[in-house]
């Protein structure tokens, strides 16, 4: 064992100087192997996702608690889960897997507000944030909080109420999660006074009404405007605002298969990867010692190139969101 290990680790006189891992016929094997265990893995998921599969953990309960954190720690009241909301939000939901888009505005220009109008909510302020592919409720509103759209609609104070959907289906030709969070208010928002002792923060406010908007609404979208101080209440402990009849429309996708496909697979690249980086480094090393002239080498672009990929696996979330 410690022979074949040296052979396709080490550089020396019976693999050329050059670690057998690294040589061009051993690439090919590994690139065939992998691609088969790919195809292999994406069979078994369709025919036993309760065996091998993406496990999920993404909850309107969770959700709510979190965006309400969130609105917490800016000073901000919590927002009410909304049953017609939630119901506008699944339908939006739903519709971008039947109609197989992933944006705000469908291919036949419906519009987000075309499906909170339909669900009953009689709105002044609205907005939406989308989210996909993303495994758990904390990585979802991280996603949001860490994109400056998303973030506003968080945290805009003339939102009331809020509603959520999380669908699983294929969307794009992609087995995923998709959550809509759908906000609202239906009164009209009481601006807070500004003293001029507060840090500035930055306000939202609604833009002039449209032609094509009804009666007594305002623009849905939003527009950002100066930066004037303001004061708002610390709420210290925020619990999600749920009426006790809302079990019905509180959605989640809960998954658990016994060998989770996402985290494997990306174990199985960084390991490799990780494989790679110690053989060009040793093979580097051990040749310049020995001063052994080859035509092959290069090992420090491959070791940097290589590295790069192993720190975008590391940073790597898999979702993608979409605010409005």
């Amino acid at each position: 064992m410690k022979k074949f290990l040296a052979h396709y680790l080490l550089p020396h006189t019976g693999n050329n100087h050059r670690a057998k891992l690294l040589h061009n016929s051993t690439l090919i094997i590994i690139i065939a192997v992998l691609f088969s265990l790919s195809i292999f893995s994406m069979h078994e998921r369709r025919i036993h996702p309760d065996i091998l599969g993406i496990s999920y953990s993404i909850s309107s309960q969770e959700l709510i608690e979190l965006t309400n954190k969130a609105r917490a720690d800016s000073g901000l009241p919590p927002l009410s889960i909304n049953q017609s909301l939630s119901t506008a939000a699944q339908a939006k939901a739903n519709h971008m897997f039947s109609n197989n888009y992933w944006a705000h505005f469908a291919p036949d220009g419906t519009s987000p507000w075309y499906f909170i109008k339909n669900s009953g909510y009689g709105y002044v302020y609205a907005g939406e944030n989308l989210a996909k592919g993303f495994t758990t409720s904390g990585d979802t509103v991280n996603a949001w909080m860490n994109s400056q759209s998303h973030r506003d609609n968080v945290l805009n104070k003339n939102y009331s109420d809020v509603g959520f959907a999380v669908v699983e289906g294929k969307l794009l030709g992609e087995d995923t999660v998709l959550v809509v969070e759908m906000f609202g208010s239906a009164n009209t928002p009481a601006f807070a006074v500004a003293p001029q002792t507060q840090t500035p923060i930055t306000t939202i406010v609604p833009t002039t009404p449209p032609e094509n908007t009804v009666q007594g609404e305002q623009e849905e979208k939003i527009a950002e405007v100066e930066v004037i101080p303001t004061v708002l209440p610390v709420v210290p402990k925020v619990m999600a605002v749920v009426p006790q009849n809302s079990a019905s429309f509180l959605s989640s996708v809960i998954t658990k298969p016994v060998i989770d496909l996402q985290k494997v697979s990306g174990s199985i690249v960084f390991i490799i990867m990780l494989l790679f980086i110690v053989v060009l480094a040793l093979d580097f090393a051990i040749i310049e010692r020995k001063k052994i002239p080859r035509v092959v080498g290069h090992n420090i672009d491959h070791i940097v190139v290589i590295g790069l990929f192993v720190l975008l696996i590391l940073l790597e979330k898999g979702g993608g969101i979409l605010g409005l």
